[in-house]
């Protein structure tokens, strides 16, 4: 008979080690990034360790919990209090007032 134990996987065996999660990553855009890390909790626990790459606007990520995981942001607000510390590019919008204008 055969030893039921050796059909039992241990657990660390199914586990990714960080550098395999990380790397795999590097070739996800963002939503795959994301789509791919709340397929369970094991994985969820990586969303805040990821560095987002696509562009988007400061105003969409301000009260995001993983503000400073941004590295391409766009500034298209007047003034930013707190500037993402993974920002990697920046594309800042000018604003000029109507009453120059005239």
């Amino acid at each position: 008979m055969i030893d039921s134990s050796i059909y039992q996987l241990n657990e660390q065996m199914l586990r990714l080690n960080n550098y395999s999660i990380h790397h795999i990553c590097k070739y996800l855009d963002d939503r795959e990034k994301v789509t791919i890390l709340r397929t369970c909790r094991f994985l969820r626990s990586y969303l805040p360790q990821m560095i987002y790459t696509d562009s988007i606007s400061i105003s969409k990520i301000c009260q995001h919990p993983n503000y400073d995981n941004f590295a391409n942001v766009i500034f298209d607000v007047p003034y930013v209090y707190d500037v993402p510390r993974n920002i990697q590019h920046g594309i800042c919008l000018l604003y000029t007032s109507d009453a120059a204008d005239e």
